[in-house]
């Protein structure tokens, strides 16, 4: 992975982090409209989940290896939870595509960081 696919990764990630929060707030918002009685609590869980959603975006944006590990982490035991509460397989296609991407921004951090640091020994050494 050269930088440029690196960034590549990271962007699709944080972009994919905020396309997940986006809907996850869009269902903490109107989740009482869509159902006959959602408890309170659901609803602010949601709109909770989503700005830590959107919190570790931002940090994916900013190529932080740790906000892209716990994205990862977080989206997955949310996708697991969803599924053994709802007894529902349907959203396991489109969680493992999320889960891939969020993974390449995993791999994209990790080399941005890495490729980043040689460059930054090469200066170093050249002076």
């Amino acid at each position: 992975m050269n930088i440029e696919q690196a960034k590549k990764a990271i962007k699709t990630a944080w972009i994919l982090a905020l396309v997940s929060g986006g809907i996850t707030l869009i269902y903490g918002i109107f989740s009482k409209h869509i159902q006959y009685f959602v408890p309170i609590k659901a609803n602010l869980w949601s709109i909770l989940n989503a700005f830590i959603i959107f919190g570790l975006a931002f940090g994916v944006y900013k190529k932080s290896r740790f906000c892209a590990v716990i994205m990862f982490v977080y989206f997955f035991d949310s996708q697991f939870r969803f599924s053994i509460n709802s007894w529902t397989i349907s959203n396991i296609p489109l969680a493992l595509v999320f889960l891939f991407y969020f993974y390449q921004g995993i791999r994209g951090t990790n080399y941005y960081h890495k490729l980043a640091a040689d460059e930054e020994n090469k200066q170093y050494e050249q002076n």
